[in-house]
């Protein structure tokens, strides 16, 4: 179980992380409304998609999730998501998916998500990474987590409690704090180009099945 201090350091960092993937605007909306289409109009759910589409890391963590929310939202913090509507009226999709968090607007948690919902580096963002020159030569086309792009362990599962570990925080924020400062440094032109590039990529592979 995790600890009050642990959990407050933990969200100090989901803060960070925040703000990193704030600096992709709105391709995570995209890739959901492109995926939303795509299944609408009768494309195979695949794993290309939305990654809260096909992917249910609430599920995957209920436990660890539900002491940390009730730790820090209180005992009635699941009420959103029980009567979240949007998740249980679709199909299944690939990995237990959507995530019952999901809903038309994002996703009903603010805080205290899951780790992986505030490090996964989906090859989207991949590759806006590259065309920056902010990852260099990616070592496959899936998702990452961020701590693979950082060079530091993650600490974050030992704050949330999922499993023991000493991980340095402090050389994970620092870590952070570069990449976030070394994306924020490239002008904003440059950095709407690559983002728009790569929507217009996620459009298309999400229709033609996933290839990347």
């Amino acid at each position: 179980m995790p600890d009050k201090a642990g959990l407050k350091r933990f969200r100090e960092i989901e803060k960070m992380l925040k703000r990193f993937f704030s600096l992709f605007e709105d391709l995570c909306a995209h890739c959901f409304t492109e995926s939303m289409g795509a299944i609408a109009s009768g494309v195979r759910p695949h794993e290309g998609m939305c990654c809260c589409l096909v992917d249910n890391q609430v599920h995957d963590y209920w436990q660890p999730l539900s002491e940390a929310q009730e730790m820090t939202n209180g005992p009635n913090w699941a009420q959103p998501i029980e009567q979240n509507s949007f998740a249980t009226s679709k199909r299944r999709m690939p990995n237990n998916g959507p995530c019952k968090a999901l809903c038309e607007h994002g996703c009903l948690l603010s805080c205290m998500r899951p780790p992986s919902c505030s490090t996964l580096v989906c090859p989207h963002m991949i590759r806006v990474l590259a065309d920056l020159k902010l990852c260099q030569n990616p070592k496959h086309d899936g998702n990452y987590e961020i701590d693979e792009l950082l060079g530091v362990q993650s600490p974050l599962d030992t704050m949330y409690g999922i499993r023991s570990g000493n991980a340095s925080s402090d050389q994970y924020v620092n870590a952070l704090r570069a990449l976030t400062e070394r994306m924020r440094t490239i002008p904003e032109s440059q950095r709407k180009a690559a983002i728009s590039r790569s929507k217009s990529r996620i459009s298309r592979s999400i229709r033609d099945g996933g290839g990347h």
